[in-house]
């Protein structure tokens, strides 16, 4: 693989974790397979339509995030875990990146 398909260069330390006093990020993984499956689920489309991959099993899911957190190894790709400060007042997102293409679609799922 060349350097061209990893999105940061290869002498970059990427964070597996970013802290903020309002929010925390850090890497995606298959650790959040059922929190992640319930964000899938809550999701709407603009128009206030549900999401599409409403009908994603814990299985498929798995596996996705099983494809994400590998991108993130290869530096082709990441996908991350944001939650404000305060857990009780916790909002989850995913915010895709990718080497190929630029920012894809990211998913959030507001205050819980």
């Amino acid at each position: 693989m060349s350097w061209h398909d990893k999105l940061v260069p290869e002498d970059f330390a990427v964070p597996e974790t970013f802290e903020h006093p309002r929010f925390r990020l850090r890497k995606l993984t298959i650790h959040d397979v059922d929190e992640d499956l319930d964000a899938i689920r809550e999701r709407v489309l603009p128009a206030g339509t549900p999401e599409p991959w409403l009908d994603t099993t814990r299985d498929e899911n798995l596996v996705d995030l099983g494809w994400h957190q590998k991108e993130f190894e290869l530096r082709r790709s990441f996908n991350v875990h944001g939650r404000r400060a305060r857990r009780e007042q916790g909002a989850r997102m995913c915010l895709p990146v990718s080497a190929r293409g630029g920012r894809r679609r990211g998913s959030y799922v507001g205050a819980r």
